[in-house]
C-alpha cells in the first residue's frame, strides 16, 4: 500500500467556525452570578447556587423538604447560575481560540473581561467555592450526598438545543 503525506491547515479549516463562535460571544458582555438569585438559596449574591435535578415539591407537604423523583427534572429548579457558567466555558475557549488564529487582541481582551468578572472584580464575582450547588430544598443547602458538581457542566459541552 502507498500512503501519501497529508498536511493539513486546521487553522485555515477551522477559521470560520471559531470565528463565528467568538464573534457572537464579542458581543456579549460579563454574566455572572450576581446577575440572578434564587429566594431558595441560603448563600448570597456571590455564592453560586444549583438545585439538584431530580427534586420536587412534595404535593402532600408543599411547604416541606422537596422528594425524589428518579429521572424526572424539575422544570421549576433555578438554573440560572448553571446556564451563566455554561456560557462562561463556552466564551472564553471560543475567544482565546479566535486569538489563537487572528492575533487579535480584542479576543483575549474580551476574554479577560469574562474571567475578571466572574473571578476578580468584587461586584461580580462568585465566591470560590460551591458550597451551595445542588442544593435540595428543606434537606441539604448545598451538595447533597451522591450529586455531581458544577466541575462536571464546566467540562461538558452545552446540552444539544441549549440556546446560551
Amino acid at each position: 500500500m502507498l500512503f501519501r503525506s497529508l498536511t493539513l491547515d486546521l487553522a485555515a479549516i477551522e477559521r470560520p467556525r471559531v470565528l463565528a463562535a467568538a464573534n457572537k460571544y464579542l458581543v456579549q458582555g460579563p454574566l455572572t452570578v450576581t446577575a440572578s438569585a434564587s429566594p431558595r438559596s441560603a448563600g448570597g449574591k456571590h455564592d453560586f447556587f444549583s438545585e439538584g435535578d431530580y427534586w420536587w415539591p412534595d404535593p402532600a407537604n408543599p411547604g416541606g423538604p422537596f422528594i425524589q423523583r428518579d429521572g424526572m427534572t424539575n422544570p421549576d429548579n433555578f438554573v440560572d447560575h448553571r446556564r451563566a457558567m455554561i456560557r462562561l466555558s463556552l466564551a472564553v475557549p471560543s475567544l482565546a481560540a479566535a486569538y489563537k488564529i487572528t492575533r487579535d487582541r480584542k479576543y483575549t481582551d474580551h476574554a479577560g473581561a469574562h474571567l475578571r468578572a466572574w473571578f476578580v472584580d468584587e461586584g461580580t464575582r462568585m465566591n470560590p467555592n460551591l458550597q451551595y450547588a445542588r442544593a435540595i430544598q428543606g434537606r441539604f443547602t448545598g451538595p447533597a450526598p451522591g450529586s455531581s458538581t458544577p466541575y462536571t457542566w464546566w467540562k461538558s459541552p452545552a446540552p444539544p438545543g441549549n440556546s446560551i
